[in-house]
């Protein structure tokens, strides 16, 4: 692993840490309370290297990075504060690093403590996330011989496995070295539903383990409150610029209902206390570039500290996604997700709340989450009673989705309200001239909007006693060719990948071609393909090829989907390990 992918190279002011504690959420570790050691590792499955927790004296940086590369280690996690997971050779010494101490993920540290009295024989689903250095098919290997099946998601991270058995059989597999965290999976993920995923929040040494709690949190004034700027540095032209900071600044705010946290407008990206909220592509100079559209959606730095104030806070959101309000990858929950690690909350073991690292459109801050927040910051104006502050109108459209397509002469329209001042009338246009009166106020519906053939803008309007909220959405009308029984029908394509053969490949090159077939009975619309590094449509339907796919070094997962005339998806996979 390149020092660019685990530091971000800042100058960090070497700050003592001395009798630091290390907050795992199966217990608390005070470092100063016995000398540092190397402890022999559990048992391996690929051996000759382990894991180890590291506590410095000071913030991890480049010198320090050096001098583990030095001795054949590097980093694989984050950890506030100036602690870091890192993979070593059977050598390694801690002679000449500035260790306060040292030790193992222990067995009883990787079993999430939501799956506490799991026991029994019955089958259970989870996810195991092992240490990123980790072999893909080679833990595929370990979870199988630990006594489960491994259940395949094209949207898990690339550390984690989804893993269906006994509960009573977590202990072997948590014994393992390679093994960082088993915790419980949500039903989305067991039932195969669209999830996005989150990478974790962000130390300048490396991304957050699942293991790892949260931090101490941004410090509070004398009145007991904290208070934080936020700015706006490079948004995103795919929204109105008013529409977007709107939904960010609401999604903010949102944790202010339970917790003692106020946000007011910065005046630059560099001050202290400051959330700099933006959108960049790749490499964006941090360390964690991003992946193109399909991957990660945005990533987090922890507050200060342990980040410096620099960077402490900061948001950055991938602007090669396609991004949206109330549909798909939605800019409100997003960034609500991505605000509750830019506040020192870590990822969350339960399925229900919203810093559950898999989460979809419409997640909410839940009792975890609050739990979590008040503990670092405690309640609002010290009541246990959650308030709620004044928050912008705010309207979603729930379907259409943006950018279908539809035969139909007219389409149904609907969406959500929510912080109306009063009575609020939801009315909507089209660019053809056609306008009226939706149906419902919180959840309401226009059921037919006429559609002229061909592009189709419907714009809605939410009105209170003082505020107004916009939102539109493009439909296209089209002829269908399609006659008979396909509209009834629910059968998926079928889809081969036919070269390259096998369903793992190991190549040294950047890119990759792939060809196969599909079919279906009421006819193959399009495939599409997508890997980490990128999207893209292949050529032909049912013979399909894909060429110049490109590639990331390490493990590539490439789905290719079929879609067919009715609407029906299915997919395949392909794992490609790039040397």
């Amino acid at each position: 692993m390149k020092a660019a992918r685990t530091l971000f190279l800042l100058s960090v002011t070497s700050l003592l840490a001395s009798g630091a504690t290390l907050h795992l959420k199966k217990r608390e570790i005070r470092t100063g309370d016995q000398p540092p050691r190397i402890d022999a590792p559990g048992p391996r499955w690929m051996g000759g290297r382990s894991h180890l927790i590291l506590q410095f004296h000071h913030a991890v940086n480049e010198e320090t990075l050096q001098k583990l590369h030095a001795r054949g280690a590097y980093v694989v996690g984050g950890m506030p504060d100036f602690g870091v997971t890192v993979s070593t050779p059977d050598d390694f010494s801690l002679s000449g690093l500035d260790v306060e101490w040292a030790g193992r993920v222990e067995m009883e540290d990787k079993i999430s403590p939501a799956l506490a009295g799991h026991q029994g024989l019955g089958e259970s689903w989870f996810v195991a996330e092992f240490f990123p250095d980790v072999d893909k098919e080679e833990a595929r290997n370990l979870a199988r011989a630990a006594g489960f099946r491994v259940l395949e998601n094209p949207d898990l991270m690339a550390s984690h496995l989804l893993l269906s058995g006994p509960p009573a059989r977590l202990t072997g597999l948590a014994q393992w070295d390679e093994v960082a965290y088993v915790f419980p999976a949500s039903r989305a993920l067991v039932r195969g539903e669209k999830v996005r995923h989150c990478m974790g929040a962000l130390t300048t040494s490396g991304v957050t383990p699942m293991y790892v709690t949260s931090g101490t949190g941004w410090s509070k004034n004398a009145s007991g409150q904290v208070q934080l700027s936020y700015f706006f540095g490079n948004l995103t032209s795919q929204l109105d610029a008013a529409q977007a900071g709107q939904e960010i600044l609401r999604a903010l705010n949102a944790w202010g209902q339970y917790a003692p946290i106020h946000f007011v407008a910065g005046q630059s990206a560099a001050a202290p206390r400051t959330i700099n909220i933006g959108f960049f592509s790749k490499d964006h100079g941090d360390g964690f570039p991003f992946d193109g559209s399909g991957g990660v959606l945005a990533h987090t730095f922890y507050p200060a500290p342990p980040n410096p104030e620099s960077i402490a806070g900061d948001m950055h959101l991938d602007g090669d996604e396609e991004w949206h309000v109330g549909a798909n990858i939605d800019l409100f929950t997003v960034v609500e997700h991505e605000a509750g690690h830019a506040l020192g909350l870590a990822h969350s073991d339960d399925p229900s709340a919203l810093m559950y690292p898999y989460y979809r459109l419409g997640s909410k801050i839940g009792a975890d989450d609050i739990a979590g927040i008040q503990a670092l910051y405690g309640s609002p104006a010290g009541s246990s009673t959650p308030t709620s502050s004044p928050q912008p109108l705010s309207l979603t459209l729930s379907a259409p989705l943006p950018n279908s397509s539809t035969t139909a002469a007219s389409v149904a329209v609907s969406g959500t309200t929510a912080n109306a001042n009063g009575p609020v009338h939801v009315t909507w246009q089209t660019e053809r001239g056609a306008s009226g009166s939706a149906t419902g106020a919180e959840k309401w519906i226009a059921a037919a909007v006429p559609l002229a053939v061909g592009s189709n803008t419907v714009t809605v309007t939410a009105a209170d006693s003082s505020q107004k909220a916009v939102r539109s959405v493009k439909v296209t009308r089209t002829v269908s060719p399609i006659t008979g029984p396909v509209p009834t029908d629910r059968t998926p394509p079928s889809i081969n990948i036919i070269f390259p053969g096998g369903s793992i490949v190991t190549t040294t090159a950047s890119t990759i071609d792939l060809r196969g077939t599909a079919a279906d009975a009421s006819g193959v619309a399009k495939i599409t393909w997508q890997t980490g590094a990128g999207s893209g449509t292949a050529t032909g339907t049912t013979t399909w090829s894909a060429k110049l796919v490109p590639l990331l070094v390490g493990d590539n997962t490439v789905i290719v989907r079929a879609y067919d005339l009715a609407g029906n998806t299915s997919w395949k996979s392909l794992l490609v390990i790039r040397r």
